[in-house]
């Protein structure tokens, strides 16, 4: 059986290093793309008020709303 010496193993968890380095660079410049390009209308708090009496609306029409709407909802009403 082979067994491989530090220098080998060093060498490729350097390797290993490097790809997850450059993977973290791309998706960051990814990100960063994607958030120059999403713009919204009218400032926060009126955007944050029409969204929850969407999901208040919906509420009591009998439809529930998912949890991405529900996650937003509760992370929007820290931030005021």
């Amino acid at each position: 059986m082979h067994e491989r010496s530090d220098v080998e193993i060093q060498a490729r968890y350097a390797r290993i290093a490097g790809f997850v380095y450059l993977l973290l660079i791309v998706l960051f410049m990814g990100g960063q793309s994607l958030i120059s390009h999403v713009e919204g209308t009218g400032d926060f708090a009126q955007r944050l008020h029409l969204r929850a009496n969407s999901l208040l609306l919906g509420a009591n029409a009998g439809v529930l709303p998912n949890c991405g709407d529900a996650m937003f909802f509760v992370a929007g009403m820290t931030n005021i």
